[in-house]
């Protein structure tokens, strides 16, 4: 749910860009402040996807347009 806030109070600000979520670890318990757990992850990709919310590593979101 925390993630989901991310997501939608940077939407109302009505401006364009990039949230990045650093995760650094999928574990299955003593997750810690870099890690989340597999079923975790999965629901919140699946909001992500069925809002139609772009999903972008870090490297392509930063590239910049080709001209």
């Amino acid at each position: 749910e925390e993630m989901k806030s991310w997501v939608t109070q940077a939407e109302d600000t009505g401006l364009t860009g990039t949230v990045p979520f650093v995760i650094h670890r999928i574990c299955d318990d003593n997750c810690d402040t870099y890690s989340t757990t597999q079923a975790i992850l999965e629901q919140f990709m699946d909001w992500l996807i069925a809002r139609g919310t772009p999903i972008k590593t870090l490297a392509v979101a930063l590239t910049p347009p080709a001209t």
